[in-house]
């Protein structure tokens, strides 16, 4: 049967947080701290809720803060990446996670 989902993109931020539509226009935004955890907020998941992150390099910091935001509340986490991609780059959230 179908599996119900929500997709959390950063345009949520401005649809669903009130931010300014200029938000939009920073090509770093995805970088940027702080941002994972109001997307989360904004989501409300359930405790029960898995998260499936999916990412072509799975550097960047909103993805890597999601990740950890997630399953610091508790959820199961399923990522989905190039590893050959994400070899190659270096780690760009603080924690040198990826």
């Amino acid at each position: 049967g179908l599996v119900p989902t929500n997709r959390l993109s950063i345009a949520d931020l401005v649809l669903y947080g009130g931010d300014d539509p200029s938000v939009l226009d920073d090509p770093l935004l995805e970088r940027q701290p702080g941002v994972a955890e109001r997307l989360y907020e904004l989501a409300a998941p359930h405790p029960q809720d898995l998260f499936v992150v999916i990412s072509n390099s799975g550097v960047n910091s909103v993805i890597v803060e999601m990740a950890l935001h997630a399953k610091k509340q508790g959820h199961k986490i399923l990522a989905v990446t190039s590893l050959t991609h994400t070899r190659a780059v270096p780690a760009g959230h603080a924690s040198g996670y990826k």
